[in-house]
This record gives structure tokens, sequence and C-alpha cells, in this order.
């Protein structure tokens, strides 16, 4: 059975946050269930507001659906350059 390795980094300039979440098929295909694998929250300090959230594990089963949440904020600001942030998976 592969194992994998799910991480996720954000670099934000507001407060920030992400839920990775797992969603797994019954047997049969139906009965989905949605289960929350990781949580990351940061505020960010008054001067120089840049602050990283990182969360890191294994718990992934074959066929199960990942999901990466960052919460609907409208005044977010978020780095989207690729070395600052990013989600992945890596087969162990």
């Amino acid at each position: 059975i592969p194992t994998y390795m799910i991480c996720c980094m954000e670099l934000a300039h507001t407060v920030m946050g992400h839920e990775i979440t797992r969603k797994t098929s019954g047997v049969s295909g139906r009965n989905h269930r949605v289960t929350s694998l990781f949580r990351c929250l940061q505020e960010m300090p008054e001067e120089n507001a840049v602050n990283t959230c990182y969360t890191a594990g294994k718990q992934i089963h074959y066929q199960d659906e990942l999901e990466l949440v960052v919460p609907d904020r409208s005044e977010a600001q978020i780095a989207m350059d690729t070395e600052s942030t990013f989600f992945g998976v890596i087969q162990l």
C-alpha cells in the first residue's frame, strides 16, 4: 500500500490560514465522508506583517480526494510566488 506525504505552506500578509480535508468514498463508492486532516492559522505581527503557515503529514488512502481550503477572506493577501506558497503530495 503506497504511503503519501502531504505538505502545504502559504506566505500571507494578513491574518490567514488553511485547512486540508480528505474525502473518502464508501465501499460502494457512495457515502462520502469528509475529514479535516490539517489546519493552520497565523496572526500577523503589527510591524512587517508577513508570516507563513506550514502543515505536513501522512494520512491518505487509495482513491482519497484531497482539498486545500483557504477561508473566504476578501481582504486576504497571499503571496502566490512558487517559492512562497505550495501544496504537494509526495509518494514515499
